[in-house]
């Protein structure tokens, strides 16, 4: 037996995996998130992930993975989440992405999907190298008056960096001021990889020529800006006993610390060979100067990439929805003998619910609605090729399995792994007072006669597009005069309530149903049950409610 809670299950388990990888904190291990439930950042000790500082509110974010991609979700926390340095609206999901940099309060959480393995990054990647020359901090509140000074060199990089549309654009400008403004031979902007000893390098210059391999940084000195300052190495006894940096032939280097949302992202870095002498003797407040700018444009850049996405993800949601109202039946009527109301509101996530009701003449009303796994316009695509297979299926012939089952030989051959559509089909004979149903994996339906809401038989078959070789049964039941049919999506049954608690299962759906006089009513009391238990009007996937009522 097969259901959609256990499809769902299985695609979900199917998802790539995430690890948030703690930035900065050694009393944090890496976090493995669950496919199966929302994983909850906050105050809290019922968190699974506990930041115990009063920054961070009880539930401050969550992270969960919803048919197969990954979102989070700032849960109205008083400080807000942020995402790449962008702050996430409160309660709107957003989808990960590899790489992706998460703040909450002081803490950082880097979004690691798939294997351990260190995460590429766009540009040239070199392992640093080992240095033990005498490196030391320069203190934010001593440069400040030193980079006011030296502020009108750096003034001419806005213009540069506005027009900036990627992490390597920024660095070819930034690399290109700190060569000219400190003289010195070698700069660069390069990107820490997860926690290794690697950094990936966005761009370089070497003696005024851009440096397509790049070349050695001290590791020493980006260890010690990591912490936040400005760094500085000068040659002396020790560094020349350090044999990787003195095969550059560095004499001096110097570090800045790029900065989004209080996390370290980048550096900027410069260092020069013996035989040159630098142009300034104090390079340090300059090349803050400068990192601080880049910090800004880079800032900027993940501002604009997360409108992106919304962008990408709401243009989607809305081309799947033009295509869902163009498939789907009108809000009510009569067809045949049976009466119906329906209803579809479209989730922040998803779009693939199908459902109609078809006349098939002789006085057989065919009802069905189904869900399509995944989200936007593919889901779209599929529930209306779905669709319109089922409608030519259910007129080719009166036999209601073999339709399903031919359906589902065809959309075997469209289905990527792990895609899959639950469906609830039935087939209401009017002179022979029956009910005659397919439940492929769907489950989610109850029938009412008089004041008994009774819930349908947990469903015997798999949903479609799994296995070409499923045999697909029907089976018959009377019907009275006056008996009704509800048929709902999973978004009913898997909506959370106002506090991210229990889902409100088909358990809500009967209770709902209590005082519903007609088939209006039915859909109505559901709708309104389902919004009052999420404590909003937007619901986090797609709820389709379908109740048809037998006139016979």
């Amino acid at each position: 037996m097969a259901t959609t809670a256990g499809m769902t299950t299985q695609m979900q388990s199917s998802a790539v995996p995430m690890i948030l990888v703690p930035i900065g904190d050694a009393s944090l291990q890496p976090y493995t998130v669950s496919t199966a439930k929302p994983t909850l950042l906050g105050r809290q000790s019922h968190c699974d992930i506990q930041l115990p500082d009063q920054s961070v509110s009880r539930e401050h974010c969550s992270i969960e993975c919803r048919r197969g991609g990954w979102f989070v979700s700032d849960r109205t926390s008083r400080q807000g989440t942020l995402l790449n340095g962008a702050k996430l609206e409160p309660g709107r999901p957003t989808p990960l992405d590899h790489g992706d940099l998460i703040g909450i309060a002081r803490w950082s959480f880097r979004v690691q999907l798939g294997s351990v393995a260190p995460m590429p990054m766009p540009g040239t990647t070199f392992r640093m190298a080992e240095s033990e020359g005498r490196v030391q901090t320069v203190r934010s509140e001593e440069l400040l008056s030193r980079a006011e000074r030296q502020l009108s060199l750096v003034m001419n990089l806005a213009a540069g960096l506005h027009s900036a549309t990627d992490e390597v654009a920024v660095a070819q400008v930034i690399v290109k001021a700190l060569a000219e403004g400190t003289g010195y031979r070698r700069a660069a902007m390069v990107k820490p990889i997860g926690s290794s000893d690697a950094v990936t390098v966005l761009g370089s210059i070497d003696g005024g020529r851009e440096a397509a391999v790049g070349f050695p940084v001290s590791k020493s000195l980006i260890r010690a800006a990591s912490g936040g300052e400005v760094a500085t190495l000068t040659a002396d006894s020790v560094l020349r006993h350090a044999v990787s940096i003195m095969t550059a032939g560095v004499r001096t280097a110097v570090c800045a610390p790029i900065i989004v949302a209080g996390n370290v992202v980048a550096f900027a870095y410069i260092d020069n060979a013996d035989r040159e002498a630098p142009t300034h003797t104090e390079p340090a407040p300059f090349i803050a100067a400068v990192a601080h700018l880049a910090g800004l444009a880079m800032a900027e850049l993940s501002r604009r990439a997360l409108d992106d996405r919304h962008r990408r993800l709401e243009g989607d949601l809305h081309a799947a929805r033009h295509a869902q109202e163009r498939l789907m039946p009108a809000p009510g009527g009569t067809i045949g003998g049976v009466r119906y109301a329906f209803r579809n509101i479209p989730g922040r996530l998803v779009a693939g619910d199908l459902a109609d009701v078809i006349d098939l003449g002789g006085g057989r009303v065919a009802v069905f609605l189904g869900d399509v796994s995944g989200k936007g316009v593919g889901a779209a695509m599929l529930m209306a090729a779905a669709q319109t297979q089922l409608r030519a299926a259910l007129r080719d012939g009166p036999d209601l399995a073999e339709a399903v089952s031919k359906v589902n030989r065809e959309v075997v051959t469209r289905l990527a792994s792990g895609e899959f559509i639950s469906l609830w089909v039935g087939v209401i004979d009017g002179p022979a007072r029956t009910l005659c149903y397919v439940d492929a994996g769907h489950g989610y339906w109850l029938s009412r006669s008089g004041t008994e809401v009774c819930r349908g038989p947990q469903p015997q078959c798999m949903p479609l597009g799994i296995s070409a070789d499923e045999d697909y049964r029907s089976t018959t039941v009377p019907l009275a005069p006056g008996d009704r049919i509800v048929v709902f999506s999973d978004g009913v049954v898997e909506q959370h309530g106002a506090d991210e608690g229990e889902q409100f299962r088909i358990e809500g759906a009967v209770a709902a149903l209590a005082g519903a006089a007609d088939e209006l009513a039915d859909v109505g009391e559901i709708l309104r049950a389902l919004q009052e238990y999420a404590g909003s009007e937007s619901l986090a996937d797609d709820v389709t409610v379908l109740s048809v009522s037998v006139g016979i």
